[in-house]
């Protein structure tokens, strides 16, 4: 967290996926950030058996649609990506040709939530799929002549 983070307070409002069709879309605002799972009723951090962290890729989306249900409200939401989610945008990273450069502030992120899959643990909720959009951001080059200094995007 940088410190306008904590002068400014809460969060991001995370993005919901309730049903199959649910959908958040818009763009990257700052890098991804590698951060931790936390257990959804206490809010403790997990960790695999071994004692490693279990983590997860945190991306904020600026959306630009405004909910007049949370207060201040600025259209970010974060997207917490792991397991079928973390999938679906490594697939769609690579189908943008953005492979080693991942995800960058600028670009453009789609995510749908399209069906579910098979049950895999009776009394669970079976896993959620998702597709995944991604469009990287214009590349900008710095282009200097005698005349003027300019920038083009492509």
């Amino acid at each position: 967290m940088d410190a306008n983070q904590l002068l400014m307070g809460g969060g991001v409002p995370s993005a919901k996926f309730t049903v199959p069709g649910d959908y958040v879309s818009g763009v990257i605002t700052a890098e991804p950030e590698a951060v931790q799972q936390r257990d959804y009723v206490t809010g403790e951090p997990l960790t695999w058996e071994d004692g490693t962290p279990r983590m997860q890729i945190k991306v904020i989306l600026d959306t630009g649609e405004i909910d007049p249900m949370i207060e201040d409200d600025d259209g970010c939401r974060a997207v917490y990506l792991k397991r079928n989610l973390l999938n679906a945008v490594r697939a769609a990273v690579r189908k943008a040709g953005a492979g080693k450069a991942g995800l960058k502030p600028g670009g453009h992120l789609t995510i749908t939530y399209t069906a579910n899959g098979e049950l895999v643990k009776r009394g669970f909720n079976p896993p959620k799929l998702y597709s995944a959009v991604y469009e990287p951001p214009a590349v900008q080059l710095n282009i200097r002549t005698e005349e003027n200094d300019s920038q083009v995007s492509f």
